[in-house]
Parts: C-alpha cells; structure tokens; sequence
C-alpha cells in the first residue's frame, strides 16, 4: 500500500519526533491531531507538517451547511472524518496516491471509511466537471508550503503554494457557494473578496501561538 514511502503507525509510547526535530512540536501534539492516533493512525512527514487538530475538524463540519462536501486534498483524513461523523456526503481527491491510502485507513480507525468515497485523481478537474451547486461546501485543504515560508513573518499568498490557490478556489466557486479554506495563519486574505460576498475567519491557537486558520466564504 505505502512501499517505499517514510510513515509512521501510530501506539502508545512513542516518544521523540520520527520525522525529526523540525516537526516536533506537531508530534508532542499528535493526540490533538488524532484522538485515536495510539489505536492504528498513520502519519506521514507531509502530512505531519500541516495537520490541524481534529477540534478544529469537527468545529468546521458543523458549521458547514447541507451535506454534499467534497474535499480538495484531504491530507492525513481527519477534515473528511469529521464531516462523515457530522452525517456528511464526502467526496474526496488528491494526486498524491499515498495520501489516498493514508486517509482512508485513518477513517477505517474511526469506523467511518464506508462513509467516504476517496478518489486519486486532479480535484481542480472533478470541481471543472461540475455543475453549478453540485457540492453544498468545499474544503479547500492543500499542502502547506515550505516550512521556510510558514515560520517566517512574511505574508503567504495564493502562489506560494502547490498546487497554487488560485485556480482551487476559482473552480471551487464555480460549483459551490460555500468554499472553506483551510491555510497557515500568515496568509494574506485581501484576494478572497474577489470569490465571495461573507468571508469568516477562525485563527485556531494552540499554547496561545496562532497556528492556522479555517476561513469560510459563502454568498
């Protein structure tokens, strides 16, 4: 399933950082990330690297309106966890094959896999070949970019990452009224305007230090 691919499987007892230092201060929290990370949950350095906590996971399922959800990039799975807790239809989609395999065993863990249709394929060509309001919401989750860059007290913009933002969010308006945008609290937010009327932003701090945002757009 992952051959050739670095990634951990979670227990009780794990101590230092697997992926290394850089990342120990995401590992010291990986219980917040995952509740049941001790029972089976696979991590990998990536996914690691932008993981938000499954709190945070459940605060956006349930804000988010109707229940058709489609999910760009769904990372280590806890956002499309959550939704699928919430009674959600998920749909999600990624490139990146190993991410597949990851998030749909971590639903499995949470006994909601049957729930979730996981997808390796381009989410920016799902999101081209729908209709107008085929999707209730769409979570927006992308890779984050180089730690280099988060850490930094440089403003990110839509470019900075990979894929880049901008066409995510122009396809995603373009089938939903309701976009989430899942992001490092550094990001500069002045461009969202164009893709929505209402934006809301949620900074969620952990040990009192900003650590991303959830940003909902709606019209």
């Amino acid at each position: 399933m992952l051959e050739g691919h670095h990634y951990i499987i979670g227990k009780p007892n794990m101590n230092g950082c697997p992926f290394g230092d850089k990342l120990q201060h995401q590992w010291i929290r990986r219980h917040q990330l995952f509740e049941r990370f001790d029972q089976g949950i696979i991590i990998d350095r990536s996914g690691l690297s932008c993981a938000k906590p499954e709190i945070a996971a459940h605060r956006l399922a349930a804000q988010l309106r109707g229940n058709r959800i489609f999910i760009a990039h769904p990372n280590l799975g806890i956002t499309a966890i959550a939704c699928a807790i919430a009674g959600k239809q998920v749909l999600t989609a990624t490139t990146d094959h190993h991410h597949v395999h990851i998030a749909k065993h971590n639903a499995s863990i949470y006994n909601i896999d049957h729930q979730i249709t996981f997808l390796e394929a381009d989410p920016r060509q799902i999101m081209r070949d729908a209709k107008p309001r085929d999707f209730d919401a769409i979570i927006l989750d992308p890779p984050f970019p180089p730690a280099s860059k988060t850490s930094s007290n440089q403003a990110l913009h839509l470019h900075d990452f990979d894929p880049p933002l901008t066409p995510l969010l122009q396809h995603a308006a373009s089938c939903s009224s309701q976009i989430a945008l899942l992001t490092p609290s550094s990001l500069d937010l002045n461009p969202l305007s164009q893709y929505a009327s209402n934006i809301h932003i949620h900074n969620f701090a952990i040990d009192n230090n900003t650590s991303h945002r959830t940003i909902l757009l709606w019209n």
